[in-house]
């Protein structure tokens, strides 16, 4: 049977019999930590030595609680709440009493919490607990020739600490041909591949990740130092680095402030580049270098493409009739074209019932007003896309709508991402549209890398957020514009700026620059 037509639900139910399984579904974590009679429990607070003579009174304990506790799941247990408690090399401490000690067979979901232990830890590992992953991974393929993704992804992570880290690739195909590959897959064999001076490898890895999934830190690290490794001076240095800022910058990646700075510090410790934390505002000028990012736009051409390729994947698909109905469409495609172009147009759903925080269906109409008066004041034309039920909102709100601008009601029934994408584009390349929507199924829609691109661009740079600042007894509706840069690694003559999130923040939205506002936080780094 081809591997490649098996889906992984089917192999987790062909390898993993009833004696097999991990973890029962009663079996919970949380409810064990709370449960403080438990030696495991008193023993993580108190923080005491373990001994063999430990771990056998643990077990033994937990085979006496109420918590449907077996010899099939108890070593999951000990291993899970060990991590809970960040306890992990406990947790390798009593997987290896298992091992050594007591010389038990592991089921195969033990394993694969033992191999995401180790790679999580990241250290060296002695020679015995090398040994001990080739062992326990040879004796689980022989007997598993192919496993289900998450024990691949685990396999993976700690084959990928050895130097028999080439075997992840097989195991790579088996989660992508179930079709859930995660970041830590990649991840992991890219820092093996870079930690063995396999650069091949390692870079075609790390490129194929973007732009549906991002490379950990450890990714990152390993080929920094496999940089400064195979650098001979700071120009061989500065390239390689530039080819990690040129991938941000080919997928709009935005990383998180700790991958910036490593790669900052390794070339500003050269003495050749100095680095500057600087917040840039919706202008796009730089208080450090006193230059203004390149601005946020899309020509004629590009603009064709990209509505092409959109318009192609939603509209015009070939589910097209799972999202409308013939006479929709038809009637939808002769009211825009007749009444456009526009200059803004309206989600006029999803407006009025992401500002509704008192989730009153009386005030929709209200807050829909409310953002159609905003526009009117700038003597906008505006285009709103609504629904059926929506003629039953506040008659004297949906009355002013009516009045001031274009209205189509869809079918209570019918997708209105496409309609709304279709009057936007259809209007023209200044159009705007206004929805808290980040439409990342229509980016998954598109296929090629270019139009995926094309599209985010159009979209930050189109895109109107609407949303209200204060409380619910004074509050003001802002319409959050977007900004007039590229809100992505930008180089220039003399160096780069480069966009970073911090992970302390509140609205910390990695690797996606379609968020309501644009990255403020900066690194403007500079060639002396």
């Amino acid at each position: 049977m081809s591997l490649t037509k098996l889906r992984w639900i089917s192999l987790r139910r062909l390898l993993l019999t009833p004696d097999k399984l991990l973890i029962k579904r009663g079996v919970s974590i949380r409810y064990l930590e709370k449960n403080e009679n438990l030696i495991l429990n008193k023993v993580l607070v108190e923080n005491e030595e373990f001994n063999n003579d430990k771990w056998l009174l643990i077990r033994e304990d937990l085979f006496k609680s109420d918590l449907s506790i077996n010899d099939v799941n108890v070593d999951c247990v000990i291993i899970d709440r060990c991590w809970v408690a960040n306890k992990q090399e406990l947790a390798v401490s009593y997987v290896q009493y298992l091992l050594r000690t007591e010389k038990k067979k592991l089921n195969i979901g033990t394993i694969g919490r033992y191999f995401k232990i180790l790679y999580d830890l990241h250290r060296p590992l002695d020679p015995q607990e090398i040994e001990e992953i080739y062992r326990l991974y040879d004796e689980l393929m022989e007997e598993y020739p192919v496993v289900d993704p998450q024990t691949a992804e685990n396999l993976i992570s700690g084959l990928s600490l050895t130097e028999r880290w080439k075997e992840c690739l097989k195991l790579l195909d088996m989660v992508e041909n179930s079709g859930s590959s995660r970041s830590i897959s990649y991840s992991s064999i890219i820092s093996a591949a870079f930690d063995h001076n396999d650069f091949t490898i390692g870079w075609k890895y790390l490129e194929s990740m973007y732009p549906r999934l991002h490379p950990n830190y450890y990714a990152y690290d390993s080929f920094l130092n496999y940089c400064t490794r195979v650098s001979k001076n700071t120009p061989e240095l500065e390239y390689v680095v530039n080819k990690i800022f040129q991938l941000w910058k080919n997928y709009d990646t935005i990383p998180p402030l700790n991958i910036v700075m490593l790669y900052v510090n390794t070339l500003t410790s050269t003495g050749e580049w100095t680095a500057e934390k600087i917040r840039i505002e919706k202008n796009g000028f730089c208080e450090g270098c006193k230059q203004t990012l390149e601005p946020l736009s899309l020509n004629e051409k590009e603009f064709k493409y990209l509505s092409h390729a959109v318009l192609s994947n939603t509209l015009v698909g070939d589910d097209v009739y799972n999202k409308t109905t013939p006479e929709e469409l038809r009637r939808f495609k002769e009211f825009v074209n007749s009444t456009k172009p526009y200059d803004v147009c309206i989600d006029g759903l999803n407006v009025a019932y992401t500002l509704n925080r008192t989730k009153k269906s009386s005030n929709l109409g209200k807050e829909l007003a409310a953002v159609v008066a905003e526009f009117l004041k700038e003597n906008k034309k505006v285009f709103i896309l609504g629904r059926k039920h929506m003629t039953k909102w506040s008659p004297k709100d949906m009355e002013f709508v009516r009045k001031h601008c274009y209205i189509f009601f869809a079918h209570d029934l019918s997708q209105d991402d496409p309609f709304l994408l279709y009057a936007t584009l259809a209007s023209g390349m200044k159009t705007h549209f206004v929805s808290r929507d980040l439409m990342r199924q229509h980016k998954f829609l598109i296929q090629e890398e270019k139009a995926q691109q094309a599209f985010r661009h159009w979209q930050q740079c189109r895109q109107i957020f609407p949303m209200y600042v204060g409380t619910n007894f004074h509050r003001t509706l802002l319409l959050i514009r977007p900004p007039k840069y590229l809100p992505i690694a930008q180089k220039d003559s003399n160096g780069w700026h480069l966009p970073y999130y911090d992970e302390s923040s509140s609205v910390s939205k990695a690797h996606d620059i379609n968020i309501p506002e644009a990255p403020k936080t900066w690194i403007c780094l500079r060639k002396k």
